[in-house]
């Protein structure tokens, strides 16, 4: 059994059109952490019977770290809400974590544009190459594995994904399931492919270099 920890933030429209994606997951706990929704996006979740969190702002590390926080099951797994699981996914990720601590899945971006294809091959190798993951690409673990190197992830408002895998590369490298999940492009598109590249490349290296967080999260959101 996994608890699947879904972060949201004013996803109304996008939790009304995948209701019933979510409860094919529900034989898993799942638990999604709200940062601070000013939209129908709690109601909505409690409409359904589904277990939501909600926090007073929103910080995607602290969304996550309290989700970790009230699973019931050993096993996590982060998921986008705009990612779909494949088939099986829970076997894959039992069968993962007999030879490895932490894991993550390739990505295929949903969409015919050309350029979705380039975005979701440089997302694999590069997670291959480094054994740096996106959220995007549903990392898992156990739990016990996470409260004993990811605790500081509360302090990451924004790059928290890049925080989790290099404090998990330090304890071993991740398992890399290529079968893929399939996440929505809605960011690659909103923001024009190869401009949001650029942009998060940029925030990358800022945050290799040792800027913080909470200032690449105001630079990041225009604050």
């Amino acid at each position: 059994m996994l608890s699947i920890v879904i972060p949201i933030l004013n996803e109304q429209d996008l939790i009304q059109c995948s209701i019933e994606r979510l409860h094919r997951l529900s034989q898993h706990e799942l638990i999604f952490v709200d940062g601070n929704s000013f939209d129908n996006s709690v109601s909505l979740l409690k409409e359904h019977n589904f277990k939501v969190l909600q926090l007073g702002h929103a910080s995607r590390g602290a969304q996550l770290f309290y989700g970790a926080e009230s699973a019931s099951n050993s096993y996590l797994l982060f998921l986008h809400l705009d990612s779909t699981l494949p088939d099986n996914f829970d076997t894959k990720i039992d069968q993962a974590l007999l030879r490895n601590l932490w894991g993550r899945f390739d990505v295929r971006l949903n969409g015919d544009d050309w350029r979705l294809r380039i975005v979701e091959k440089l997302m694999n190798f590069r997670s291959r190459w480094t054994g740096i993951a996106t959220g995007d690409q549903a990392i898992f673990m156990r739990k016990k594995t996470f409260f004993t190197y990811c605790t500081k992830i509360v302090e990451c408002p924004i790059m928290e994904d890049i925080f989790l895998c290099k404090r998990l590369k330090l304890i071993g490298k991740p398992a890399c399931i290529d079968t893929p999940i399939v996440s929505s492009p809605r960011y690659w598109l909103r923001h024009g492919v190869f401009r949001a590249i650029f942009k998060m490349w940029v925030l990358r290296l800022l945050y290799y270099f040792g800027f913080s967080p909470n200032y690449l999260y105001r630079l990041y959101y225009n604050k």
